[in-house]
């Protein structure tokens, strides 16, 4: 981009910051620029040794750069690209996938029905997508590992005003979600925050990491599977129930004994991601029969209540008024069919997957 127009100093390691270096090669430039994602960490390091230098006046504090970005932050120009009819393009935000552990469980989460006044701190991963509308199941979402600490502080300030729930992924829990929860255990003086574990047995946003629940290293070796409910009774959690996300009724259930419940509660939510390839144990615990749901449209009012559970696999027909279900990307998680009171939506077995 820049080519030999410039003087570069790429920077390894940021911490600690190799100060003599920066100053050395400042010295030697007629103006420092510095190009970092997000936050001015690096800008407002070298500020404070006393070194001129530009940074977030010409870059973005959000979001990721890439090569256009930048090019167009110094120089003011964008590469020739193929441009089309922007009005024609159809908005197409993020969903969880068809047949997601975690659909069922957030459209349960929602309901208001359950409780009126419920903050709900999510974390980072496949999940966070249950903020996203139809599902609209988180307020806030800082960091990895975040939630279940912010929900512990939160209830203590709402006290009984409020009930206060964290979302946190299975690998994300182990990775530096146990800390949190020991505060939450440990500070538990009226603090009622409810801990979700959703635990779909592998890293399923970063392209299916193994992690240490579920049975394998990276490598492929078979390994020991750690009990997230022993984690949870050895760090001394007595409130601890695990639920499947297939079954909403069962998940209503333990969310309304949640809010009832005096004390820290943990409850896991268990259940495969549709993109694992399971073993032969799992095939076992986790039946993997394929069934395919369909509407009935004599049945159908058009009442969206399953459209609201944002499955892509379901559209709405506005010319027939009904909703329908696409048999290529129907999986078969039953969501639709659970949701649905006027059991318009029914299975159609196939074989076996």
């Amino acid at each position: 981009m820049f080519g030999d127009t410039a003087s570069y100093l790429k920077l390894g390691l940021s911490f600690p910051l190799p100060a003599e270096k920066i100053r050395a090669f400042a010295e030697r430039v007629d103006v420092l620029y510095v190009v970092e994602e997000v936050e001015s960490y690096l800008e407002d390091e070298i500020k404070c040794l006393g070194i001129k230098c530009i940074g977030k006046e010409k870059l973005p504090n959000m979001g990721e750069l890439n090569p256009d970005i930048v090019r167009s932050a110094f120089f003011g120009t964008e590469p020739e690209t193929v441009k089309g009819d922007q009005d024609m393009l159809v908005a197409r935000p993020p969903v969880l996938c068809a047949d997601c552990t975690h659909r069922g469980f957030f459209a349960m989460l929602r309901d208001s029905s359950l409780k009126q006044k419920v903050m709900i701190a999510g974390d980072i991963g496949c999940y966070g997508l249950g903020g996203a509308d139809p599902l609209n199941a988180k307020d806030l979402c800082i960091c990895m590992s975040s939630a279940p600490a912010i929900a512990h502080g939160a209830q203590k300030i709402f006290d009984s005003e409020r009930e206060v729930v964290a979302t946190i992924g299975d690998s994300t829990f182990f990775h530096t979600g146990i800390p949190s929860l020991i505060d939450m255990l440990y500070n538990h003086n009226r603090s009622n925050a409810i801990l979700c574990v959703l635990d779909n047995r592998i890293t399923g946003m970063t392209v299916q990491q193994e992690n240490p629940f579920s049975g394998n290293t990276l490598q492929g070796m078979e390994t020991l599977v750690i009990s997230i409910e022993a984690v949870c009774h050895a760090l001394g959690a007595e409130n601890v129930r695990t639920v499947s996300p297939r079954d909403l009724t069962e998940v209503r259930k333990t969310l309304k004994w949640a809010y009832k419940t005096d004390g820290p509660v943990v409850i896991i939510v268990r259940w495969p991601c549709v993109l694992k390839k399971l073993d032969a144990e799992e095939q076992t615990q986790f039946n993997s029969e394929k069934i395919l749901y369909v509407v009935n449209n004599d049945e159908c009012t058009g009442c969206m209540s399953c459209i609201n559970i944002g499955c892509p696999a379901i559209s709405y027909d506005k010319e027939r008024e009904v909703a329908v279900i696409d048999q290529e990307a129907c999986i078969g998680c039953s969501a639709c069919a659970q949701v649905c009171n006027l059991d318009a939506i029914s299975p159609k077995e196939l074989e076996h997957a």
